[in-house]
């Protein structure tokens, strides 16, 4: 990843909109939906920080993710991100309607990681508006690396527990003044399921600390 990436943004390219029709024939209506694909630069994937964009009359955004994971064999997996979003506050009149928007890693419940391509679902179900769309779409990449073989496990912290020990003693390994330190860790901090925090050894390493 360049600097330029980080500051301006992953080169990326906008496809015509798509909108999708009711009926067939030559009376077609606008459903009120429109797909935008935004095309990375061939063969490369990208950790996605924050997708920004100038919304222009669209009432709600969709967000999915074509995803290629390293050595994976096949076609890439598309996933949703992000369902329908608001971005005006009513459809029906202007407020949001030209608004800049983020949509940060933080909000997608889809890991935006080793992504290869974007695809923004507009909605506007409202007849107000003669079109919608979106303009100056930019894809800001993750700066940090990206841990792929932590598991997943309850939240927790790691600290101190630290106050006086009984009677004023001070045995070897205490904190400061006497104080007695005690570690605090849960085991989804150190990659470990839940239940291998009660197998024996573990028991026992905690009654040392």
């Amino acid at each position: 990843m360049s600097a330029d990436d980080a500051t301006k943004g992953v080169a990326c390219t906008l496809k015509p909109p798509v909108f999708l029709h009711l009926g067939g024939g030559d009376a077609k209506t606008h459903s009120g939906v429109c797909v935008i694909d935004v095309a990375l630069p061939p063969g490369k994937t990208v950790n996605i920080e924050t997708i920004t964009f100038k919304n222009f009359y669209t009432a709600s955004v969709s967000v999915r993710l074509q995803r290629r994971r390293p050595g994976q064999e096949g076609a890439a997996e598309w996933r949703t991100a992000l369902g329908d979003r608001p971005l005006m506050v009513n459809p029906h009149t202007e407020a949001g309607a030209q608004d800049y928007c983020n949509i940060d890693r933080k909000q997608m419940r889809a890991e935006p990681d080793d992504v290869c391509a974007v695809r923004l679902i507009l909605k506007q179900p409202s007849a107000a508006w003669r079109t919608f769309g979106v303009e100056d779409v930019r894809i800001f990449p993750r700066t940090q690396p990206v841990c792929r073989h932590r598991r997943r496990g309850r939240q927790g912290g790691l600290g101190l527990a630290v106050g006086p020990r009984p009677g004023g003693a001070t045995p070897p390994g205490s904190g400061p003044g006497g104080r007695r330190v005690r570690l605090v860790q849960s085991s989804a901090d150190v990659g470990l399921d839940p239940s291998d925090a009660e197998q024996p050894e573990l028991r026992d390493l905690r009654r040392t600390l």
